[in-house]
């Protein structure tokens, strides 16, 4: 299942989404062209992020209506599993991180990510800033997708 989201544009180039979910959703890796700081305001979250770097490992597919890529890789299968479907995500290099309640957690964009709610009441709000300077020095032909 999918988290449910709500999204306002606050300013140009500027917008926030609040995310409510619970332990049985979770969102599939992807990779934004916005500078995000997600705040989380109820419940805990387990991000796993890799960097741009990574991408070739990923298997980056276009996202329809968004600036965003997303990854055919399901991050959240078990490591076996997950290195038998996917040999090449031996050489992805990542870090995993746990948000709770008052933890605010910023990532530039480009950082691949995917998020697993693990209580039962999830809550967080992102403010994200379009960033199309730094996402090209970060992966200047996925930027250069969002933007032609």
């Amino acid at each position: 299942e999918r988290e449910g989201a709500i999204t306002r544009n606050v300013n140009n180039g500027m917008e926030y989404c609040i995310f409510v979910g619970s332990n049985h959703v979770s969102t599939r890796m992807h990779s934004d062209t916005t500078t995000s700081s997600f705040f989380m305001i109820e419940g805990r979250k387990r991000w796993v992020f890799f960097s741009a770097e990574n991408s070739p490992y990923l298997l980056p597919t276009g996202h329809e209506m968004n600036v965003a890529y997303n990854s055919r890789v399901d991050i959240f299968l078990p490591k076996e599993e997950l290195l038998a479907k996917y040999p090449y995500m031996s050489m992805a290099r990542g870090h995993e991180v746990i948000i709770e309640p008052g933890d605010v957690l910023f990532f530039s964009s480009f950082s691949w990510h995917g998020v697993q709610n693990l209580d039962e009441l999830t809550f967080g709000i992102d403010f994200a800033v379009m960033d199309p300077v730094s996402s090209l020095g970060r992966n200047a032909i996925l930027t250069l997708g969002n933007y032609t």
